[in-house]
């Protein structure tokens, strides 16, 4: 088995220009631990790995500091008030109707691209538990 990207979405912000969040799900059938390094994309200058500590506001969210532990046989799952990506200085207007490319990048230089769906707001992102149905974040 291999990493694999089970949800990749993108929640676009409200106009007020800040950034957009990313969360991803990822899931590593492997028998070793993989660490994410890196997100890029076309469509974002800036995409940084985030870290809301635990029984804070999203608005104390801070970068993570290294890369990112997918445990094996296990699934990393960013959400709102945990792990995700900050995506600012889009290069050009973000088409809402589209979907957009990431491509993962982990420290053993195995990238794994993606497309993003984007979401007009927070209850429209997936709630996902592996092995069963998803269903929206309400």
């Amino acid at each position: 088995m291999t990493l694999t990207v089970e949800h990749a979405e993108i929640l676009i912000a409200d106009g007020d220009g800040s950034p957009a969040r990313g969360f991803l799900t990822i899931w590593n059938g492997t028998d070793t631990h993989a660490y994410l390094a890196k997100v890029s994309s076309e469509a974002f200058a800036n995409i940084r790995l985030m870290r809301t500590p635990f029984n804070s506001d999203d608005d104390a969210a801070g970068p993570v500091g290294g890369p990112l532990l997918v445990p094996a046989h296990a699934e990393l799952q960013m959400r709102i008030g945990g792990i995700h990506l900050l995506l600012a200085d889009p290069a050009s207007p973000i088409d809402q109707s589209e979907s957009q490319r990431l491509m993962l990048i982990f420290d053993d230089g195995q990238e794994v691209e993606v497309s993003a769906y984007l979401v007009p707001s927070s209850d429209r992102l997936t709630s996902h538990r592996h092995g069963e149905a998803d269903r929206s974040a309400n």
